[in-house]
């Protein structure tokens, strides 16, 4: 999870990215990190989720929301950090 520093620099590979998915209005496959503002509750229970399943337990949880408020963007962060 980012942390809160008013001076991180985001590569220009996965800035470039993140400006050609923003722009298709779609959600971004890499760099989500770096603009995800407003979800630390929601990305610390997904990780703790994550954590228990790597421990060999089960989580289930319904992300649930109105249109346009972020499940997939949550979805496809959460992702990246699975596959780290």
């Amino acid at each position: 999870m980012m942390e809160n520093n008013q001076s991180v620099t985001v590569p220009r590979r996965i800035l470039t990215s993140l400006l050609s998915s923003l722009s298709a209005g779609v959600v971004p496959r890499t760099g989500a990190p770096y603009i995800a503002i407003g979800r630390k509750d929601e990305i610390g229970a997904f990780l703790s989720d994550l954590e228990t399943v790597g421990d060999g337990g089960s989580a289930m949880r319904f992300l649930i929301g109105r249109y346009g408020s972020g499940k997939s963007f949550l979805m496809q962060l959460v992702r990246g950090y699975a596959l780290e």
